[in-house]
């Protein structure tokens, strides 16, 4: 058995291996994980949270379609910006566009939750 999903993460995720990435999005280096294949599913994080929230319905997601959880701007484990207020919601929009298309996706499923949606 696993640990649960609440529990610092370290390498694996409901015992799969978790190997964050990252990559270059509109101006800002984003971290993010992905598994499984299919129709690809976006999870975006809200005010409080990172790529982490979401491992849990990752994984469960993986068994069906590309799941991809990232980190917004701003959130850990990604730099914090010299000028937050950049971090608008227009800014976090663009990024996720870019982060979609460096990926390679033309549309995708989003599941976002509190500011993330």
């Amino acid at each position: 058995m696993g640990r649960p999903p609440w529990a610092p993460q370290g390498d694996t995720v409901l015992d799969k291996p978790l190997r964050p990435q990252t990559i270059l999005a509109n101006g800002v280096e984003l971290t993010y994980v992905a598994q499984g294949a299919g129709d690809p599913v976006v999870f975006v994080h809200g005010s409080t949270g990172d790529f982490r929230g979401w491992l849990e319905h990752l994984a469960l997601a993986a068994g069906r379609y590309r799941a991809i959880t990232y980190s917004r701007r701003g959130h850990y484990p990604n730099a914090w910006p010299a000028d937050y207020s950049a971090c608008t919601p227009e800014a976090h929009a663009a990024d996720l566009a870019a982060l979609i298309a460096a990926l390679g996706h033309g549309s995708v499923h989003l599941v976002g939750h509190s500011y993330g949606a």
